[in-house]
Parts: structure tokens; C-alpha cells; sequence
């Protein structure tokens, strides 16, 4: 079978690759993807020594090579995906993330005519670029979502990929027994993708539509599963957990399975940055079930900006009197309660 390496590169250790598996498990749903390919992924932290990463590449000898790229690994990728490049020209690599998503001239060039960049929701450009290099002569114009460097050394970008607006196609990527094998100590998860605000130095901003969601049964499902695996840490990648009505029963289920199980430990959500009163106050009960239960929980209070000209900069909500009151209602409200919180600019 072809091998796709997941090379992940964080800051923290044994943390549940989600991307991984959530982009082979779409990718599994086409039989001949999952006929041909197999997926494995491999860990480490920022602070590895390139060397170590690259004596693995070496003895992956994988086809493709997948990288997750953020601001705090993107040093190292950059040097990896160079080594891949040199030692191994006739293998690919593929990255995705918010570092090089829609930055392809950043990133390719003509020593890398082996990279291609995926440039938003991951899971179908990732199963298409599979499915072009079943071909004798890939064509990755067929690729949406694609950057790529063309036959003349020039960035080709393929149009917008469709979004995936009903979530539950994406098998559960704890569930679906890929990369189950290791002990794992926390995960991120997402009930949402997207964003209801359009500021423009995001990329849930630019895609300017409603969220699409998880169902309450998928996401009940996982819980269970991250309790009953005695996984230490659950984070929250929503952009604005708290926004919908839906995340207070979220709260109170995943109390009850903490009760009940005693795991997870320690949980972390960072709340909607364009508050209003009635989010806040859902916010505020959220964080009470939360303590309750006894996690070792600190309320994240993400604020973008209190400055009206710097929101009308960014195509913000000019809101800013009703945010700041918002916010010191919440962090007043917090502090009445004993509730440890934080104020994180972003």
C-alpha cells in the first residue's frame, strides 16, 4: 500500500492528532482510497532536534508527507519540508493551517516543486489530491483548494473548495480506531466550524457564513469516548463556544460524564470575542457547571479590541461600549463566584 505520514509538530506532549484523523477517516470513505493507502502519524515536540525528524522521514520513505503548520512549529516544517525536497524529490508534501492557507508565494518556490498547500477545510481537498495521484500524470488543477507551482515555476491556485456544511459526514476521528493505539493525555475538539462575525484577519472571518455543527449525538458520542479513555485535558477549538443555546446542555453533559467517570480533568474553552448580555450570561453558567464539577477550568476571556477605529479596521462588530460592558459584567460575575478567568487580546 502508499504511504500519507501525518508529521505533527507541537508544543505539547501526547496530545490526540485530530487533524490526522479527521483527514484519513474522510479520505477512508472512498473505497479506493482506503484500499490503497494507509495512514500513519507521528508525533513530536517543537523543541525535537531536526535531525531526529529526518532520520524518520527517511525510514518512513512515505509518499506523501502531511504537515499541520502554526506559527509556533513553522520554523521546523520549513526546514523539513526543504530536507523532503533535497533528499527526497520524488516525494510530496502537503501542508495545511492557518500559517499557509491562501499564502502560497510565501511558502512555494522553485526548490519545492514537490509541495502543494491546501487552502482551507481540509478533508475534501485532501481526499481529491489522493485521488489525482492515483493518476499516471496527477493533474492537480482537478483539486480544489489547491496551490500549487505550475510547469513553468508560477503559483497555480484552484478555485474555493465546498464546505462541508453538515459535519457529521467527517467519521468521528476518536471512533473510527486509526491512531487509537497510543496513550494520549489531552485532545482538542471542535462542535462548530466557523464563524458567525467577518473580521478580516481571520479565516473563519473571510468565509463569512453561518457555522456549520456537529450533532448533539455525534458529540455526546465522543465525550463519552475521550471520559471512558481517561484523557486528562479537553480543549475547545470553537471559534465561539457559548454562542449557541445548545452549549449550556453541552456543559451540564460533559459535568455529568466528569462525574460519573472523572474525566476529563481539566477543560478549556475560550468564550465568543463579539459578546452580547445573553451570550455573557450563558458564558457565566457555563463556567459555574464547570467548577461545580470540579475541573481545573480558568474562564478564557477573549477580546479582540476595544477601539473603535481598530474594529472598523478589521470589519469588526463596532460594538464597543456593549462589549466592555459585557465583558466586566462577566469578569465581575466571575469574581462573585470564585471563578478563576483571564483576559486574552487576540
Amino acid at each position: 500500500m502508499r504511504t500519507v505520514a501525518f508529521i505533527d509538530i507541537d508544543i505539547k506532549d501526547k496530545i490526540y492528532p485530530l487533524t490526522a484523523a479527521y483527514l484519513s477517516g474522510y479520505a477512508r470513505l472512498t473505497p479506493e482510497l482506503a484500499h490503497a493507502w494507509r495512514f500513519v502519524h507521528h508525533p513530536f515536540l517543537t523543541t525535537a532536534e531536526p535531525e531526529q525528524v529526518e532520520r524518520l522521514i527517511d525510514a518512513l520513505d512515505a509518499e506523501v508527507y502531511a504537515f499541520s503548520c502554526y506559527v509556533w512549529n513553522m520554523g521546523l516544517i520549513s526546514r523539513l519540508v526543504d530536507y523532503i525536497a533535497q533528499r527526497h524529490p520524488t516525494k510530496r508534501v502537503i501542508l495545511g493551517g492557518p500559517q499557509v492557507a491562501n499564502q502560497a508565494a510565501k511558502y512555494l518556490n522553485d526548490r519545492r516543486g514537490n509541495v502543494v498547500i491546501c487552502n482551507g477545510e481540509g478533508e475534501k481537498t485532501f481526499r481529491d489530491y489522493l485521488l489525482a495521484l492515483a493518476q499516471t500524470s496527477p493533474e492537480l488543477t482537478s483539486v480544489k483548494g489547491l496551490s500549487f507551482l505550475g510547469a513553468s515555476g508560477e503559483v497555480v491556485t484552484t478555485p474555493e473548495v465546498e464546505r462541508i456544511r453538515n459535519l457529521d459526514e467527517i467519521p468521528s476521528p476518536f471512533q473510527n480506531d486509526l491512531f487509537n493505539t497510543r496513550e494520549y493525555l489531552c485532545t482538542g475538539y471542535e462542535t462548530t466550524r466557523g464563524c458567525p462575525y467577518k473580521c478580516s484577519y481571520c479565516y473563519w472571518g473571510q468565509l463569512g457564513a453561518k457555522p456549520a455543527t456537529f450533532s448533539d449525538t455525534r458529540i455526546h458520542s465522543d465525550i463519552r469516548w475521550i471520559a471512558e479513555k481517561a484523557i486528562r485535558q479537553l480543549t475547545f477549538y470553537d471559534a465561539n463556544l457559548g454562542i449557541l443555546p445548545r452549549d449550556l446542555d453541552l456543559s451540564r453533559f460533559i459535568a455529568n460524564e466528569k462525574r460519573q467517570t472523572g474525566w476529563p480533568k481539566i477543560i478549556g474553552f475560550c468564550m465568543p470575542s463579539n459578546p452580547n448580555k445573553t451570550i455573557v450570561k450563558r458564558v457565566a453558567e457555563m463556567c459555574q457547571i464547570f467548577t461545580e464539577a470540579e475541573f481545573n477550568f480558568v474562564c478564557e476571556i477573549g477580546i479582540q479590541t476595544l477601539s473603535t477605529d481598530a474594529l472598523k479596521r478589521i470589519d469588526g462588530r463596532n460594538l464597543v461600549k456593549d462589549n466592555h460592558d459585557s465583558y466586566k459584567w462577566l469578569q465581575n460575575e466571575l469574581n462573585a463566584n470564585g471563578i478563576s478567568s483571564y483576559v486574552d487580546i487576540i
